[in-house]
């Protein structure tokens, strides 16, 4: 068991292209800010200091968007091959001290709530993946234990990257239930975006 006070680390994806959204979600309007900005101060207020953005499409555009943050924006040269080579990209530089690393996407809004418990439960079950749940179903973010790292280096989206490693850990994994709805949200298009704004305010 990992003795060493829990040091959780982020990598927050927002490389893609948006095509389904037809205009680029890092930069849609959320809670009286972008939510790539709205995403990555929940994660600064969670605690959390060791933050890798991964950047790639309109990444100079993006970059400008999160100059005020002390962020790592790292740029994936590749982000049209699949998610995967912007969590190993993230993976990459990772500070040495991380004993666990959320995996956060900008179209899934985050609760500081829930960042939050993700953070305590690592603490307590410091080598188990932890995924949240509301209502019994899985959500996200989730948080992944440093003795998978070199895993999360080496998925391939021909493997069906996250999704496989995960089905292969089932016995691994602590599913936290949060009272916490937007564990379940994610704004994939313009309808999802425009109801979740309703049902926001």
């Amino acid at each position: 068991m990992n003795s060493r006070m829990p040091s959780v680390s982020a990598i927050l994806l927002a490389a893609g292209r948006s095509s389904r959204m037809g205009t680029l979600k890092a930069l849609l309007p959320w809670r009286e800010t972008s939510l790539v900005r709205y995403q990555t101060e929940t994660l600064l207020n969670a605690g959390i200091d060791d933050i890798a953005v991964i950047l790639g499409y309109k990444a100079s555009e993006l970059s400008k968007e999160l100059s005020s943050y002390n962020v790592k924006t790292v740029i994936n040269k590749a982000y049209e091959s699949g998610k995967c080579s912007s969590i190993k990209a993230g993976m990459a530089g990772l500070s040495p001290s991380s004993t666990g690393v959320v995996i956060a996407a900008v179209d899934q809004p985050l609760s500081l709530n829930v960042i939050r418990q993700l953070y305590k439960f690592h603490g307590e079950q410091p080598v188990s993946i932890i995924i949240p749940a509301f209502n019994g179903k899985r959500g996200h973010p989730l948080l992944i234990p440093e003795q998978f790292y070199p895993e999360l280096c080496s998925i391939s989206e021909q493997t069906q990257g996250l999704r496989h490693f995960l089905s292969n850990r089932q016995n691994e994994i602590a599913t936290v239930e949060i009272n916490e709805p937007s564990i379940l949200l994610n704004l994939n298009e313009q309808a999802d975006y425009q109801s979740a704004c309703w049902e926001d305010s």
